[in-house]
């Protein structure tokens, strides 16, 4: 059994460039600044990562690009929800788990409809 490794899992920030596009560069440069300064892990697709703000082949392509740029230096985790029909929301988990992170994270709020409760 591998013993997790100890240390900050920083939730990532997404850079943007001034057009409003994601600076895939930029995202590059903080995940390695991340890694360099000994991140266990690195927490992309976030709240902090505009998650809200991002459509959904916006949220794929930063996880996707971040596990990419880690390269299994570190692990990478990523939210996979965000409300709306759980179908939609389970395929989105799936999409999200198939860029090559390690763990999906569920926003459990988000699972259920208003009319739910």
């Amino acid at each position: 059994m591998n013993k997790a490794k100890k240390g900050f899992i920083p939730v990532m920030l997404t850079p943007f460039k001034d057009n409003g596009a994601i600076d895939f560069d930029g995202l590059t440069k903080l995940t390695a600044l991340y890694i360099e300064a000994g991140a266990a892990g690195l927490f992309a697709n976030c709240l902090s990562s505009e998650m809200f703000e991002l459509s959904e082949d916006e949220r794929f392509s930063v996880v996707e690009h971040v596990v990419k740029a880690a390269n299994g230096a570190v692990p990478v985790v990523a939210t996979g929800t965000f409300g709306g029909p759980i179908a939609q929301q389970a395929d989105f988990v799936k999409k999200i788990y198939s860029a090559g992170v390690d763990a999906v994270i569920g926003i459990t709020g988000l699972l259920a409809e208003e009319k739910d409760s």
